[in-house]
């Protein structure tokens, strides 16, 4: 939902927002993941939900299970074998929920970010 909605802004000229929203699309996919490791009725872990509650992606991905921090860790070791993941991740990685007050975001910066979220998702997508 909130990348469609990053849609929506990006092609009303709303590159920041577009920027803002496409980010937590990535950070939504984690926190499902994090989230459909608890069964209903289970008491959750302390120290797990505690340190669920941040917008670092990176973090996030660490806790997400289903072995995603280490295709991370795998695939940024063979940066020639996977450029486009570790480009993807050079963007979104320094995505933080302030963004949406920075202001200035181009055209080609929005697109290229959202074009980034998209594979990034895709790529959770099957963990949630």
């Amino acid at each position: 939902m909130r990348l469609r909605e990053a849609t929506v802004l990006f092609n009303r000229g709303q590159y920041d927002g577009a920027i803002y929203l496409a980010g937590y699309a990535v950070e939504c996919g984690l926190k499902a993941c994090i989230a459909k490791q608890t069964q209903q009725h289970e008491f959750p872990n302390k120290d797990t939900v505690n340190r669920s509650y941040t917008h670092v992606l990176i973090d996030l991905l660490g806790l997400a299970g289903y072995g995603l921090k280490e295709q991370y860790d795998e695939r940024m070791r063979d940066v020639a074998g996977h450029a486009e993941f570790t480009r993807d991740w050079a963007l979104i990685g320094q995505w933080h929920e302030d963004d949406r007050y920075r202001g200035g975001a181009s055209a080609d910066e929005a697109r290229d970010f959202i074009g980034a979220v998209e594979r990034i998702v895709g790529w959770i997508r099957p963990s949630w």
